[in-house]
């Protein structure tokens, strides 16, 4: 409970910056207590992901952590787990993406954040959703056995014609 507390003092001081107004405050003219907001390993465990907005908390936090301009790397280095990088990734990054390409340069850069059941499931969602069939474009990746049991995957098969049987799955 103390935890949360303290989740929520920060989780609205953050968030006041980030108030559509006129003009936000300047640094140096911002309360004290602002100064005491960011620390290293600030979130040990997962814990923040089972408050109301975790999520949301965790992907301003690190973007007040990092300040601005920042690249997504220094946000990420204010993130202690990798379920806790995921969701950033996932919440933030994975937002804006429209296109398969995107979709496929994400998971290459940040897949071993995504490592979690909800996270897999949400990216299996958005890449069926983006992903679109078209002759000579490039074939999703997967991985299945093959009549010996051996996992084979059709990135493994680059080069060779690949005959696809999916009538018994």
């Amino acid at each position: 409970m103390r935890k949360v507390t303290f989740y929520d003092m920060d989780f609205y001081a953050v968030n006041f910056l980030r108030t559509p107004r006129s003009k936000h405050p300047e640094k140096s003219d911002r309360p004290a207590y602002y100064s005491t907001i960011v620390e290293k390993n600030k979130f040990p465990d997962d814990d923040v992901l089972n408050t109301l907005y975790g999520t949301r908390y965790l992907g301003m936090y690190a973007d007040f952590a990092a300040g601005s301009p920042s690249t997504v790397e220094q946000r990420l280095a204010f993130l202690s787990t990798n379920r806790q990088k995921g969701e950033y990734i996932l919440s933030n990054e994975g937002r804006g993406i429209k296109s398969y390409d995107k979709y496929k340069a994400m998971v290459d850069t940040y897949g071993q954040y995504l490592q979690s059941p909800g996270q897999k499931k949400r990216l299996e969602e958005m890449s069926a959703q983006l992903y679109s069939t078209k002759t000579g474009g490039q074939a999703s990746d997967f991985e299945y056995p093959d009549h010996t049991g051996k996992m084979v995957s059709l990135s493994g098969q680059k080069g060779k014609v690949v005959l696809v049987d999916v009538w018994a799955t």
